[in-house]
């Protein structure tokens, strides 16, 4: 069954969402639009373990099944539901198209 929600009717939604770089692209949450990636996303990772700590040792995996969960509003569902094929591209033309003409990328004025 196809998503409702997209791209294009995420930003309408949400029209101040704001670009982020990082390696979560296209993630936003589809009930609040959060989009600065700060979400809990349940992963699959080797550890090493001894009587004092635990750490990481190796990659974090999941995937599109994956739970995931907003930090802002709590809301939950899966990682799929979370990403929005395009959404990056559509917000970056959004802030260029309504960047003042002379203003550079820094908010810097054009010589």
């Amino acid at each position: 069954m196809p998503r409702k929600l997209t791209a294009k009717k995420l930003l309408a939604k949400f029209p101040k969402l704001e670009h982020k770089a990082g390696f979560l692209t296209d993630l936003a949450c589809p009930k609040c639009g959060n989009a600065d990636r700060t979400v809990k996303i349940d992963c699959k990772v080797i550890c090493k373990l001894d009587e004092h700590e635990t750490q990481p040792d190796g990659d974090y995996e999941w995937d599109g099944k994956s739970y995931c969960e907003c930090r802002e509003c709590h809301h939950y569902a899966t990682v799929k539901d979370f990403t929005f094929k395009g959404l990056d591209d559509l917000i970056a033309e959004a802030q260029d198209s309504q960047q003042p003409e002379g203003v550079c990328d820094d908010g810097s004025i054009a010589k």
